[in-house]
């Protein structure tokens, strides 16, 4: 399918509708990601037949850009059990280093922040801890980070995962709006 929903417990800025996306092509899926996927799969134990998300996100940062929040949901979870995140561009990007937390107020780091470069990526369980995304800039007009992130167990409904009762912080800015909920 062409969309999934995210519930607005672990996402309030753009949990809760459903989200559409152009699917990526089979012969990308099937060619440079696919050992990726299996990866993903094999290091985690994922169990046959687990449904899993895979996606591009790009972001694009311009000098104009007031806040350089990526993903607009601060310190949070993404509601499943398992994530990798694979940067596959980093062009003029400052900042937008990951960051990981034992606590959702970001009282409890774990470690340094790290900037992921090209060709780097990070394996964490989604639903043991907590992730974020620097403020990102660039000097020049317009730059673009882009990620493979890959997620499971998720299957797109929107319902709650059992085995990820972390929450969200509150968004000071929503994409839905309290009647699309």
């Amino acid at each position: 399918k062409n969309y999934f929903v995210q519930s607005n417990n672990y996402n309030d800025f753009s949990g809760g509708y459903r989200r559409y996306y152009e699917l990526i092509p089979e012969d990308l899926v099937m060619g440079p990601m696919y050992n990726l996927i299996s990866f993903f799969i094999d290091h985690l134990n994922i169990p046959a037949n687990t449904i899993i998300i895979a996606h591009l996100q790009s972001s694009i940062i311009r000098v104009s850009d007031d806040d350089g929040d990526i993903t607009g949901q601060g310190i949070h979870t993404d509601g499943c059990d398992d994530a990798i995140l694979v940067c596959v561009e980093r062009d003029n990007v400052q900042g937008a280093e990951n960051q990981f937390h034992a606590s959702l107020d970001g009282t409890q780091p774990l470690g340094n922040s790290t900037i992921l470069e090209a060709g780097n990526g990070v394996v964490f369980r989604d639903n043991k801890i907590f992730h974020y995304v620097t403020r990102a800039t660039t000097t020049i007009p317009v730059a673009r980070r882009t990620m493979i992130l890959i997620h499971s167990p998720f299957d797109g409904t929107g319902e709650v995962n059992p085995k990820n009762q972390h929450g969200t912080n509150a968004a000071t800015v929503k994409l839905r709006q309290e009647s699309d909920i």
